[in-house]
């Protein structure tokens, strides 16, 4: 963790005035410890912190993060629990849980939704996301679309790796606008990531 944090005092002069550190991949809430650690030298350096998480990790690991974290980016894969077990090959119970955990936390949060075309799209999971955001953070709801791409099929063959999402297309900037316009008409601002 030490080394890790050299590593982030090198770089801390090229740090855009808004930057920080932001710990992602996998999911480190499965690596709280470490993060918790990295986070509290972060703090005590004034270099903001952010946690990219799915949500499916114990609640206590999320507790521990939320201590010394400024914002948490969440993703919301599928409302439905058999959806989501069939997609991700988990039920969702536990991110809805920690997802009520963290609006309730005084840590800033961006909800965040990948678009898959045809896993995730459908305009009952759409309103069913939009309502569980509108409870959870009433009248501020938002959300940001994760736009699906097909632009990691190459690192996949170069890992001589099966991609699993062959016949999904892209989601084409006509579609992402139709479910942005969905989310806003259900009263949650809606953001579309580059």
């Amino acid at each position: 963790m030490e080394e890790v944090f050299r590593d982030v005092l090198r770089d801390k002069d090229f740090f855009p005035p808004d930057g920080g550190v932001t710990v992602s991949g996998g999911d480190p809430l499965w690596w709280s410890p470490f993060v918790v650690a990295l986070f509290k030298l972060c703090r005590d350096a004034g270099i903001p912190t952010a946690l990219e998480t799915s949500g499916f990790a114990p609640t206590g690991a999320l507790k521990e993060v939320l201590t010394c974290v400024d914002l948490v980016m969440f993703d919301l894969k599928h409302m439905d629990t058999e959806r989501h077990r069939q997609l991700t090959g988990q039920p969702n119970g536990r991110v809805l849980s920690n997802a009520r955990l963290l609006a309730g936390s005084p840590a800033k949060v961006q909800f965040r939704m990948p678009l898959i075309p045809g896993l995730n799209s459908e305009g009952e999971n759409i309103r069913a996301t939009a309502a569980f955001l509108k409870d959870l953070q009433k009248e501020e709801a938002s959300v940001e679309l994760m736009p699906y791409h097909r632009l990691g099929i190459g690192k996949y063959k170069a890992l001589d790796r099966i991609y699993c999402l062959n016949e999904v297309p892209s989601a084409t900037p006509d579609f992402v606008e139709s479910v942005r316009q969905s989310f806003e008409m259900a009263g949650v601002r809606c953001l579309v990531s580059k």
